[in-house]
């Protein structure tokens, strides 16, 4: 079957600009402070055509390798946006970006087997991401089968399958869950909470507060988005060491007019 879609001359383009107009500024010796900003901003984002996101939708449905990429580009789209917001005048540089579709929405897992504590906590977190819900440990195991959550929020007392049992089992497989689950329930004694304490888990006691409930599931989503999860230590090490950089080298310089581009780190 003849290839209906080709990467043309205009595309090709497109990708390459941002990396021609900083080599120009380079040979030129001297890189100003507004040039080096259009040039993150328009490499981090210029692959973000029609093309690309139609392959990440298609993809990321299925395959679940393919959906935890997506929801680490996802993430590390929205970091970059976050670290050229602190510098002067970046908001203003990031309307254009922040129009742009997004590849992926949060994912939040509730294992919760109360169906009214379920429907609750559904929808208490419906407007920070799209819900799934899982009845038991067994359940939630079949569903991270199926796709990716950056947050699970996950009973302790349960049939079939415990939350720790759960936690066990589905950490064997995502050894980043304990970075994106927060445990919620009643029944917490010394054993658990030591075995929290163990492995540095977050939980919540029953009752809580909805704006407790709201933040934990909003700081996990803002952990991972620094984060991004599948770079593992080494890659989060780069990007803060990256933010570090901008922050110390451009914003000073915002009213200097420039910097040199011999200047090193």
């Amino acid at each position: 079957t003849p290839v209906p879609v080709v990467l043309d001359d205009p595309m090709k383009a497109q990708l390459t600009a941002p990396f021609d107009q900083i080599e120009a500024a380079i040979a030129g010796k001297v890189l100003t402070v507004e040039q080096l900003v259009d040039c993150i901003i328009n490499t981090e984002f210029s692959e973000w055509n029609d093309l690309y996101l139609f392959v990440m939708s298609a993809l990321r449905d299925r395959s679940l390798l393919f959906s935890r990429m997506t929801a680490a580009i996802e993430q590390h789209r929205r970091y970059i946006a976050q670290v050229i917001e602190k510098i002067p005048g970046g908001r203003e540089r990031l309307m254009a970006f922040n129009a742009l579709p997004h590849v992926w929405r949060e994912r939040i897992l509730i294992v919760e087997d109360e169906a009214i504590v379920a429907k609750l906590l559904s929808a208490i977190c419906r407007d920070l991401g799209h819900v799934t819900l899982a009845a038991n440990g067994a359940e939630a195991l079949a569903r991270m089968q199926e796709g990716f959550f950056d947050v699970v929020v996950c009973d302790l007392d349960m049939p079939v399958m415990d939350g720790i049992e759960f936690f066990k089992k589905a950490s064997l497989e995502d050894p980043f869950l304990r970075h994106r689950i927060a445990f919620f329930s009643g029944s917490l004694g010394p054993r658990e909470k030591d075995f929290f304490a163990e492995e540095n888990l977050r939980f919540l006691e029953k009752p809580a507060g909805i704006t407790q409930i709201k933040q934990a599931v909003a700081e996990i989503i803002a952990q991972s988005t620094r984060r991004v999860t599948t770079l593992g230590t080494t890659g989060a090490l780069r990007l803060g060491c990256a933010e570090a950089f901008l922050l110390s080298k451009i914003a000073p310089a915002a009213g200097a007019g420039g910097i040199s581009a011999v200047e090193q780190p």
